[in-house]
């Protein structure tokens, strides 16, 4: 069934027969490796990024061992690729003799996946073979747990198999020894996700472009927000008129929707721009950023960050790294299922994270804007949230490699 899912998912970025083939013969574009290899395995760009300081901690404490990545989605492999110096390449399907070829091409001595990647025939592939299997930054959502109670033999098939979990939280590992992996070999590790936003903005600064247009000038980010929201979106920017100082930067989720907003916010702005083609001879008061890779960097010299997605039910949020990162207080809808656990850290531990219903978004902003000592110290301890929690990949990586070995 998941094949099928991503196969079809595919379609508008790869040729879903192209796709099926490497998925076939994952091997067949792979040399053989020399001494012993480390299969790490993640499902799309989320997963892939996450992955990234965990692969690069084995490097530092195990330079001797070669390393490949495989992923299932194009994207995650566009991500992989451009963040990785290692072979990568589409995850076997998960069907006999898939993953046996693949751990006897590429020598697999271990393997590493991220997540909730629980793939039967994988993982027997590899338990036959002697190999251990570690699943890193653990997490069961309380959805997924209900589909795998349902088949509990299978499931205990398949995580007897597992040597260790790195889970991200305490109700992760708890979940997990519900299905069937003893006790013994959990941990609760942390989110390697700390990890991956701080390797992507340590050495970030603002582009020069955001310099220019912003100068001195207040700036509110609108970040990630998808086009249910767009109602909600006009009515909290009608409010921010008040401010005629306050710069705002737009990101819809989707760059593809940023003309459409564009016009449609002209009406209520008439110096709303685009980022691509509007700011060589003016400088607008919006802006609407129509470009890819460029908004985390922008939270740099945001006053106040607003992450979309959240707000209605059915997106699951985004993240609140990337601006809590640069010390920017962050304020968050009430749907933000895909980053529950990352929010209730904030939350409970008063990280300089607000979490509004939608008619509250607008005067939260206002009175961050209208009060410095307030809006400072949220952004201060947002930072330090995030701050308090990095180094996750470099401690899984010592654990893993001071384990069993095939």
């Amino acid at each position: 069934v998941q094949t099928i899912y991503f196969t079809m998912r595919v379609r508008p970025r790869a040729s879903p027969g192209r796709y099926l083939m490497e998925r076939w013969r994952p091997d067949s574009n792979l040399r053989t490796l020399s001494g012993a290899t480390t299969w790490f395995h993640a499902v799309s760009v989320g997963e892939a990024l996450s992955l990234v300081p965990l692969v690069e901690a084995f490097q530092k404490y195990a330079p001797e061992h070669a390393a490949i990545v495989s992923v299932t989605t194009p994207t995650g492999r566009a991500v992989a690729e451009r963040e990785l110096p290692v072979p990568i390449l589409y995850a076997p399907l998960d069907v006999w003799p898939c993953p046996r070829r693949l751990i006897r091409t590429a020598r697999v001595r271990r393997y590493v996946g991220v997540e909730t990647e629980l793939w039967p025939e994988t993982f027997w592939s590899l338990a036959a073979a002697r190999i251990p299997i570690w699943v890193v930054n653990g997490r069961i959502s309380p959805r997924a747990f209900e589909r795998y109670r349902r088949i509990p033999i299978l499931m205990r098939r398949v995580t007897r198999c597992i040597t260790g979990v790195a889970a991200q939280t305490g109700e992760d590992a708890e979940r997990f020894a519900r299905l069937g992996v003893p006790e013994e070999r959990i941990r609760v590790m942390g989110n390697l996700k700390f990890d991956a936003a701080a390797r992507r903005l340590k050495h970030r600064p603002a582009p020069e472009w955001l310099r220019r247009w912003i100068q001195d000038d207040p700036l509110v980010v609108f970040g990630s927000w998808v086009r249910e929201e767009f109602d909600l979106l006009r009515e909290i920017l009608a409010a921010l008129r008040r401010h005629p100082d306050v710069r705002v930067l737009v990101a819809p989720r989707h760059p593809r929707m940023a003309k459409d907003w564009w016009l449609r916010l002209r009406a209520l702005e008439p110096s709303c721009g685009l980022r691509s083609r509007d700011l060589s001879q003016k400088r607008p008061r919006w802006l609407i950023l129509d470009t890819l890779g460029e908004l985390a960097a922008c939270y740099a010299w945001a006053r106040v960050a607003v992450i979309g997605g959240s707000f209605l039910p059915g997106s699951g949020g985004h993240n609140p790294l990337e601006p809590a990162w640069y010390g920017v207080p962050v304020i968050l809808g009430p749907h933000h299922d895909s980053f529950r656990e990352i929010v209730r850290g904030f939350l409970t531990e008063d990280g300089g994270l607000a979490v509004v219903p939608p008619e509250q978004v607008a005067a939260e902003v206002n009175g961050l804007l209208a009060d410095e000592p307030r809006r400072r110290e949220q952004g201060r301890k947002a930072r330090a949230f995030v701050l308090g929690r990095v180094g996750v990949a470099e401690r899984i990586a010592e654990w893993i490699l001071a384990g069993p070995r095939s």
